[in-house]
């Protein structure tokens, strides 16, 4: 049996209940008319009514007066925005209010709405309220707050509520407070020190390969210069591969011990670098054995390890640049500018930066590399600073 009145008297029947203040003896209800249709044969449109409960222990008669003065704001409107007055009657245990049903939630409920979506419902609210002070003589709400707030699914706005409302010409100040959420743009930052270790990688490896294949080359002339670039670059590679699978051993590792339950995460970097460790060192006794005629170079068996380390490092730059949100065209921008720049450096250590094309190229690497490391928190400034401009803007119909 339904705990809902009966109001059939009245020629309406309870669906459900939309909400109550039990406190204040007042509760309202969704209802459809009885008969349900016209006399075309339609359906009828359900109704809210506002069920004040006089009779209730913790309700007082002195509301009355309020039922009374929302009964004369509302008879008086005509606004999309507020639902129309129908009817009123006295019941057993107080007085109901008829209104038009409108399907929308307040803004009590927990949703999420776009800057866009917010400026819409806030310049369809403000329109309500010039509507109500521009009335001869005008309305005061004076109960502004979320739950009197309805919007729909397509963000209609609706005001509802008028119990506290004022007629008349007094001066009333209204504060509407908002709250913004925190700017949708996160910082990402570069990982400058590991950009900083491959310049310095790719210097020293520069450097040492020119002390290298110094004397190969004076030697062999232009074959010479041949297998030191083919070498170079080929242990280069070698590094880029070690990295690559180095990454994948890693990934397996953790797979393994998840199978089995380990939970050490240091595992899976132990044996990545542990398999980066072995091909530096077999890549090195590689490279040593081109360079059997210049012992004094020779004798150092990390020449091509160090080659071997930038490769490995430039690799690793780029792969940290895109887990940190960057494009994969900036990984590589910064990745490639970076090792550039240290060749460049490591270049000046053996020719001087009074040379020309020496200086010339630090400065075109460095500039590059420079604008790339500025470019992602100007434009992060930037989009800020847009998005404050149109967050002022906001309710600004």
């Amino acid at each position: 049996m339904s705990n809902f009145p009966d109001l059939s008297s009245h020629g309406f029947r309870v669906v459900r209940e939309l909400g109550h203040n039990r406190a204040g003896g007042r509760v309202t209800y969704l209802a459809v008319p009885i008969p349900p249709l016209t006399s075309k044969g339609t359906l009828k449109e359900p109704v809210v009514i506002k069920q004040f409960q006089f009779a209730q222990r913790e309700a007082h008669w002195s509301d009355y007066d309020a039922i009374e003065r929302e009964i004369q704001v509302l008879r008086g409107l005509n606004h999309p925005g507020i639902p129309h007055y129908l009817d009123s009657f006295q019941t057993e245990t107080g007085f109901c209010l008829v209104q038009d049903y409108k399907k929308a939630a307040s803004l009590a409920v927990r949703r999420s709405f776009d800057p866009a979506e917010i400026k819409q419902i806030a310049v369809s609210l403000l329109n309500i309220l010039i509507y109500l002070q521009n009335r001869i003589p005008p309305i005061s709400h004076r109960d502004i707050k979320p739950e009197n707030i309805l919007v729909d699914d397509e963000l209609n706005v609706y005001l509802v509520d008028f119990g506290l409302a004022h007629i008349g010409g007094e001066t009333q100040s209204l504060t509407l407070k908002l709250k913004t959420a925190p700017v949708p743009i996160p910082a990402k930052k570069l990982p400058y020190f590991s950009v900083g270790l491959l310049i310095f990688f790719a210097a020293a490896a520069t450097w040492v390969e020119t002390m290298a294949w110094d004397g190969i080359v004076s030697h062999s002339g232009t074959v010479g210069v041949a297998i030191a670039v083919f070498i170079s670059v080929l242990v280069a590679g070698l590094g880029l591969v070690a990295a690559i699978t180095s990454g994948w051993i890693s990934q397996g590792m953790a797979k393994v011990r998840s199978r089995f339950g380990v939970k050490v995460k240091a595992l899976d970097t132990v044996a990545a670098v542990f398999f980066a460790g072995v091909a530096a060192i077999l890549v090195a006794r590689f490279g040593a054995q081109f360079r059997a005629t210049d012992m004094a170079i020779a004798a150092f068996a990390a020449v091509d390890a160090v080659v071997f380390m930038a490769a490995f490092e430039g690799e690793g730059v780029a792969q940290s640049c895109v887990q940190r949100g960057f494009s994969q065209g900036l990984a590589f921008g910064v990745s490639v500018l970076s090792a550039a720049l240290g060749i460049s450096l490591g270049m000046a250590l053996k020719l001087g930066v009074v040379n020309g094309m020496v200086l010339g190229a630090i400065l075109g690497t460095g500039f590059s590399l420079a604008t790339l490391i500025l470019y992602p928190p100007l434009d992060r400034a930037k989009r800020i600073a847009r998005y404050r401009k149109f967050e002022r803007n906001l309710i600004k119909p």
